[in-house]
């Protein structure tokens, strides 16, 4: 029976053989473990890596603003209003954002200014700054966009827009989409928006819908609404209606995104969309390094044999020789009294359980 102490395992072997004995050691893993060193009087043995650790660079996504489900309310309360930057330099926010409680759920919508004679649009936003991640940093190459929203128009005669933005740390328009009703009639688009040098529209791809009511014409009724936003640095991918669409823009590659913008916008001379609202927002930022578990050489409940023998090593039945550690010599247990040390990687919490076995020899 080995004798636990805190960096080891020792063991008190009687040979009683005239000859020295070769043994097998058998190593349990109890928890994940990278090395294993045996030392006694003829030697020592060594398979792994002494330096090896349980910890190390990692990389993750963390989600840094979450406001799915029905906490859009709690998006409204903590957005900055009315300062939203798109790919238009004149949004005229001078609009009025307001939550709204229909059909069992909280929306943000715009309030609704149509004034007889008077042209020209009005919107009306919501921003977010990026928090920091877990490692300190502030803005980011590598962004996932989640949003759901409803678009209906219960006139033809309705007009205006929703767009998700974000813009980068020099307060500039970086990527985004729109949905738009900006004709007599029923049709809408959704675009996906870059930027160019003189800062105007400018679209990578444009899709039609329908604005009904109809699920089967309109990707935005209550009972869907979803879509994403994916950046990799100059790398966008669009999920729309079902299918994912993958951009490049060779402008953003190396401007971190610092704000997350959504703009609700409208005409003074014509009705707005009855149904013009965003439901939820999420943003996620990928690729943070973060100190976490990595796997190591042997894992929990594995099994390694070093057998003196047969001069094998074996990892749950597979040979493993390529672990001996350059330098090691197999054992020898010498005849009478003598001990055996069995050490592992020094950041196991949970030692190994350990059998040495050896058949005396006589001569």
């Amino acid at each position: 029976n080995g004798q636990e102490q805190p960096d080891k395992v020792v063991f008190n072997l009687v040979n009683n053989g005239n000859v020295p004995a070769f043994p097998v050691v058998t190593v349990k893993n109890n928890t994940e473990n990278g090395y294993i060193g045996l030392v006694n009087a003829s030697g020592v043995f060594e398979v792994g890596d002494r330096e090896e650790t349980d910890t190390g660079t990692v990389k993750r996504s963390e989600v840094l603003l979450d406001f799915r489900g029905n906490s859009i309310s709690d998006a409204f309360n903590r957005a900055t209003k009315n300062r939203t930057i798109t790919n238009y330099a004149n949004e005229n926010e001078t609009g009025t954002p307001e939550l709204l409680n229909f059909w069992g759920k909280n929306h943000v919508k715009l309030r609704e200014q149509l004034i007889q004679g008077r042209t020209g649009h009005y919107s009306a936003g919501l921003s977010w700054d990026i928090p920091r991640d877990t490692a300190g940093e502030t803005g980011s190459l590598n962004d996932y966009i989640f949003c759901k929203q409803v678009f209906i128009a219960d006139s033809v005669k309705q007009y205006g827009y929703i767009k998700i933005t974000v813009s980068d740390t020099a307060g500039q328009f970086l990527y985004g989409v729109e949905t738009f009703k900006r004709s007599l009639g029923l049709d809408c688009e959704f675009n996906v928006l870059r930027p160019d040098a003189k800062d105007r529209y400018n679209f990578l791809k444009c899709f039609t819908f329908t604005g009904s009511d109809d699920k089967n014409k309109n990707p935005f009724v209550p009972s869907r609404g979803q879509f994403e936003l994916k950046r990799n640095a100059e790398r966008v991918q669009v999920y729309y209606n079902g299918s994912y669409y993958n951009f490049v823009i060779p402008e953003i590659k190396d401007r971190k995104s610092a704000k997350i913008h959504v703009t609700l916008g409208a005409f003074h001379d014509k009705p707005i969309v009855s149904h013009m609202y965003v439901d939820e927002l999420m943003y996620r930022k990928d690729f943070v390094p973060a100190i976490g578990d990595v796997p190591n050489r042997y894992p929990i409940g594995s099994n390694v044999v070093l057998n003196s023998e047969n001069d094998t090593v074996t990892v749950d039945g597979l040979e493993k020789t390529v672990d001996v550690v350059d330098g090691s010599h197999w054992l020898e247990i010498p005849p009478g009294n003598s001990q055996l040390e069995v050490y592992c990687s020094s950041w196991i919490k949970t030692k190994p359980t350990v059998k040495v076995e050896f058949e005396e020899r006589y001569l």
